[in-house]
């Protein structure tokens, strides 16, 4: 009886152990959702809001290519796969190998028939490939966002157009480099895995077949996918704010060399317990800006970085 009594106790504590797991899923999966309610920075502006939309729906959709692209490596046939080299069989429920076979247009006897090892080197190089693709995309949305917001804040000061010198130069080069590296992370992430799923080498080295790599690759990229909607809005405010530095400061460099008053601009945005010192100390400040160090960035000033609900506004 008391044999009886122990196993049941196990038992139960096995089911409670898996509830909370699948339960503190769920709570990440609301936390990440939470993260990209559409309520800030490129979203709120109409005249951003559209680039942020185009760019989200481009990256997702070669971010999905990509995706398919691995399964589509990994079902072709190969006569070197041996039993023997099954490895660690994946935890993969069967509502989500179903889903994965049907989402990816697998037949039955692909997703049954067992992952080639050898596979790996070449979906390797399909996400090196989908990451140069990725950067090409957000870079073009880069150079556009930019110089439209330039040209904006040169047309507040009546100076048209403008041939572009040092700040434009050095405010893009920034501004890629340090989306490079946002790249770099969300690749790794795909590759290696993160904290919410396993990575690329480990399902093609793990996954017993090509139905449960599939269930694992969509479970990836279904976790990670909120990054890249994160990537868009942030990738279009960066280079909004910082084509709309690039001219103002141009445009008074400019006012100066012409001997005419130079124009002025003031720091705006929320007052609220959020908003950090930084930020709190320069409500409403006013700069002539004739140098970027004048007309700084919001969010490399802020403490909240990217999360920054401020920018300059002209105002006399």
């Amino acid at each position: 009886m008391q044999g009886s009594t122990v196993t049941k106790c196990c038992a139960d504590y096995l089911i409670l152990a898996a509830w909370a797991a699948e339960l503190a899923d769920r709570f990440d999966q609301l936390e990440q959702a939470r993260r990209i309610r559409k309520v800030r920075g490129a979203w709120r502006r109409p005249a951003l809001a559209g680039s942020a939309a185009r760019l989200e729906r481009a990256l997702r959709e070669s971010y999905w290519r990509l995706a398919r692209e691995v399964v589509a490596s990994l079902r072709g046939r190969s006569d070197d796969v041996a039993s023997g080299r099954l490895g660690q069989q994946a935890e993969v429920t069967a509502a989500e190998r179903e889903a994965a076979v049907e989402f990816f247009d697998l037949s039955e006897a692909e997703a049954a028939q067992l992952v080639d090892r050898d596979r790996l080197a070449a979906v390797l190089v399909l996400l090196a490939l989908w990451r140069q693709r990725h950067g090409a995309i957000a870079a073009a949305v880069v150079e556009e966002v930019f110089d439209a917001e330039r040209a904006r804040a040169l047309k507040q000061l009546g100076l048209g157009d403008l041939l572009t010198t040092g700040p434009t130069t050095v405010l893009r080069a920034a501004l890629l480099v340090r989306y490079r590296a946002d790249l770099d992370r969300l690749e790794v992430g795909l590759r290696e895995g993160t904290a919410r799923a396993a990575g690329i080498e480990t399902i093609v080295r793990e996954a017993g077949s090509v139905g449960e790599a599939a269930a694992l690759l969509r479970r990836l990229f279904d976790e990670e996918g909120f990054r890249v909607t994160l990537f868009s809005e942030s990738l279009v405010w960066s280079a909004a704010l910082d084509g709309y530095r690039a001219g103002a400061v141009e445009g008074n460099q400019e006012l100066a060399r012409l001997g005419l008053p130079l124009r002025r601009w003031v720091w705006v945005g929320p007052q609220d317990k959020a908003t950090c010192s930084n930020c709190a100390a320069w409500d409403e400040r006013e700069v002539e800006a004739t140098s970027l160090n004048e007309l700084v960035s919001p969010q490399d000033w802020c403490l909240a970085g990217r999360s920054c609900r401020h920018r300059w506004v002209l105002v006399r």
